[in-house]
């Protein structure tokens, strides 16, 4: 009674497994970006803070910098 005397009297008896087949392409550098999306409540705070530190930042009329919010 050896464990090999056991996996081959199992092997047919235990159902075959069939792996998903994944289509892979490749892209050039910078055509492509990756978002990791298990955390969307993450992802949601990362934009927020990018729309409010990059993406809307305001110039002054006169002096065409970005107030510091001091009384600029």
């Amino acid at each position: 009674g050896s464990s090999t005397i056991l996996r081959i009297f199992m092997q047919p008896l235990r159902p075959s497994i069939q792996s998903k087949a994944t289509e892979r392409f490749e892209t050039a550098p910078g055509e492509q970006a990756q978002v990791n999306w298990g955390r969307l409540q993450d992802l949601n705070r990362q934009v927020r803070h990018w729309l409010d530190t990059v993406a809307n930042q305001r110039l002054h009329g006169t002096t065409f910098r970005v107030p510091d919010g001091a009384g600029d």
